[in-house]
């Protein structure tokens, strides 16, 4: 390609890039110029809201629509990565993919929670331990420890949720899972050798995350990583690892078994590795076939896969190609649904961070080591899943899969149910329609509500919001109790308008704190009749509403669960903007210009620091307002507004105010 052509093409970008900024100064995109002749747009401190990641998407495709602006991108960014003067650490990507880097590969809920956690074997990994919420409801609001440690000790005895993902998965794409099932169970997780924040990576090469470890740790965790052979990625010694961690910190617990893709054989292995009747229930989610006598890869596949075990770098050419066309590229679409209503730029744009996530060598020696359970094997370990004490005939096995899945189509999970249901197990089977291989991504709400709706039909494992609210009322006598009650009650219910003190420009945003059904004020019917401009709830907290949703006769509830403490991530931000805005659309939609303007109430549980926090958040970016107004005028409608320093830090930070 002439070097004209190259420096045009960066021009015309420039441009763009110019033009991405939403109104009112609430974006800045930055660029250098002239350096060695040419334009090299720099995409760091842009903030990637909706139209930003449109306009961002359409420059990727104008770069590379044609198969000889596809064969220069590649050409470049090999000559990039293989110049020995080239310093740059990220040379295999390009700035798009830099800009995606910038984003966290994992969650709030995994910086919460996770921890690095060394095994007895000295293998150090990334786990995640989330205690069942009675731990903590019982630790913060009994002073009487005794009365409840019957119940305490009834816990013990409940399953805890593991949760494997996949090949190039990480458990962060278990967060949807993760929050539902932190109400009513003990959840662990792990990342497996080399993917999440179990990386191989050197530590000058860190990809951007949430989570924060001790570095003697982390670079422990490379040192012995360094020492794993390639046979060690064989799927039964991966299953080895996770059972090493179950027996050493869960002795005692029986277990339900989620897998995603290639996990549900790892979770396969690892069933018939545990003791008999130590596993309650078993899902598969995405499950690559169990059945038949086709190969996991081609013989056209396994000869390239050959070679590029030998030169993992020609796979890193391979992958450079097949990411071309950015949230619109083979390597995101082949996990992401694309089409109709469930279509989605930001679940693209997850699915692109977390395969710029993967390792190539890591990704060689987990399918070099990929042994795949056939019908047998899993046959063998449906039968060692305890057997329902209430009844037989209960389903303790469930198989989902989305009907446009085209990396582990439906029609393998079909297989598969109809041979166990052949052998005398009696499974579930769930199709998820306008959905592919990321159920988590796709559908996230849905397929968490149906895993949780099976586990809760096996009754007798006491996992379900039910039963944990059921015990909170015998142990304070209200199952709608609250944490810190007293001052809860000293609070301000509800803010007074915010309004921006400069232009005095009101806010669609009112915080408030959380409702609690009991109480004779602030509880959902006086509410909704004290604020009759109120069209919506935004519950941000964590833990399960202290009141019922469904007293609101006119009020829509919805839940976007945030962790306490933890400034909220970039993706809870653009949740939270577009799920503002589509309560307000819906709204404009039924109503007159002439019709009050509606409010949509947040709260977590006090209603200042996360809440003040994506209030101020909606406020930058879709009012135009600057930080210091949205944060001023947050302040005086209900004060002290937001009280802790890194919150108020963070907001700066990522608008990049002074």
């Amino acid at each position: 390609m002439d070097t004209r052509d190259i420096n045009q093409e960066l021009r015309e970008e420039e441009a763009l890039l110019s033009s991405v900024h939403p109104a009112r100064g609430s974006l800045r995109v930055h660029t250098l110029a002239n350096k060695d002749s040419e334009i090299i747009g720099d995409y760091t401190n842009v903030i990637l809201t909706k139209s930003t990641l449109e306009s961002l998407q359409r420059i990727e495709e104008a770069q590379t629509n044609t198969g000889l602006k596809r064969l220069g991108r590649v050409l470049r960014t090999v000559l990039r990565s293989i110049n020995p003067f080239n310093k740059d650490q990220f040379a295999l990507y390009s700035k798009f993919e830099k800009l995606v880097l910038n984003e966290p590969n994992d969650a709030t809920i995994i910086a919460k929670y996770s921890t690095i956690t060394k095994l007895r074997s000295g293998l150090p990994l990334c786990t995640l331990s989330i205690p069942h919420p009675l731990r903590m409801y019982s630790e913060r609001n009994v002073e009487d420890f005794d009365t409840v440690k019957t119940f305490l000790e009834q816990l013990d005895t409940l399953p805890v949720l593991v949760l494997i993902h996949g090949l190039g998965g990480q458990m962060s794409q278990f967060e949807p899972l993760m929050g539902l099932f932190s109400q009513c169970a003990d959840v662990v997780s792990l990342d497996l050798p080399g993917f999440g924040n179990s990386k191989f990576n050197t530590p000058n090469v860190n990809f951007f995350k949430l989570s924060s470890y001790d570095k003697d740790q982390e670079l422990e965790m490379r040192k012995q990583f360094k020492k794993l052979k390639w046979d060690d990625f064989k799927t039964e010694n991966i299953a080895t690892i996770i059972q090493e961690f179950l027996d050493q910190f869960f002795p005692k617990r029986t277990f339900i078994l989620v897998g995603h893709s290639m996990g549900t054989h790892i979770s396969t292995k690892l069933l018939l590795k545990l003791k008999p009747e130590t596993v309650e229930a078993l899902v598969l989610l995405s499950p690559p076939s169990f059945v038949g006598s086709k190969p996991f890869v081609s013989p056209l596949q396994k000869f390239f896969l050959s070679i590029f075990n030998f030169f993992p770098v020609l796979f890193d050419f391979f992958r450079i190609a097949d990411r071309i066309g950015g949230i619109e590229s083979k390597s995101v679409l082949s996990y992401i649904y694309s089409g109709g209503e469930n279509h989605s730029a930001f679940k693209k744009l997850r699915q692109m961070r977390w395969n710029l996530d993967t390792d190539s060598e890591t990704f060689l020696k987990y399918i070099r080591g990929f042994q795949r359970c056939d019908g047998l094997e899993l046959v063998r370990a449906c039968k060692r899943i305890r057997v329902p004490p209430t009844d037989d005939a209960l389903s303790t096995v469930l198989i989902m899969c989305g009907e446009d899945d085209k990396v582990t189509p439906f029609k393998a999970s079909q297989a598969t149910y109809e041979y166990l249901k052949d052998s005398g197990i009696n499974p579930t089977l769930r199709k998820i329609s306008h959905c592919n291989h990321s159920l988590l991504l796709d559908k996230p709400e849905l397929v968490s509500g149906l895993v949780l709706d099976f586990v809760e039909s096996l009754p007798y494992l006491h996992i379900s919001v039910p039963w944990c609210l059921k015990v909170k009322a015998t142990i304070n006598g209200d199952k709608w109790g609250l944490k810190n009650e007293l001052k809860w009650a000293k609070l301000q219910n509800v803010s007074e308008a915010i309004v921006n003190p400069t232009t005095g420009e009101e806010s669609p945003l009112v915080s408030m704190k959380t409702l609690r059904e009991s109480d004779p004020i602030h509880n959902p019917a006086s509410f909704e009749a004290a604020n009759p401009r109120v069209i919506g709830i935004i519950d941000i907290g964590s833990d399960y509403p202290s009141y019922n949703p469904e007293g609101f006769t006119r009020v829509k509830y919805h839940k976007l669960p945030t962790v306490s403490k933890y400034i909220p991530d970039s993706v809870q931000v653009r949740n939270f903007v577009e799920l503002v805005e589509s309560i307000l659309e819906e709204y404009r939609e039924t109503h007159s210009d002439s019709s009050p303007q509606p409010l949509v109430a947040v709260h977590c549980h006090y209603g200042f620091n996360r809440t003040g926090y994506l209030v101020c958040c909606y406020l930058v970016e879709k009012c135009g307002w600057d930080v210091a107004d949205a944060l001023e005028g947050f302040r005086k409608s209900r004060e002290p507004g937001i009280k802790h320093p890194h919150f108020i830090d963070g907001l700066y930070l990522r608008y990049n105010n002074d």
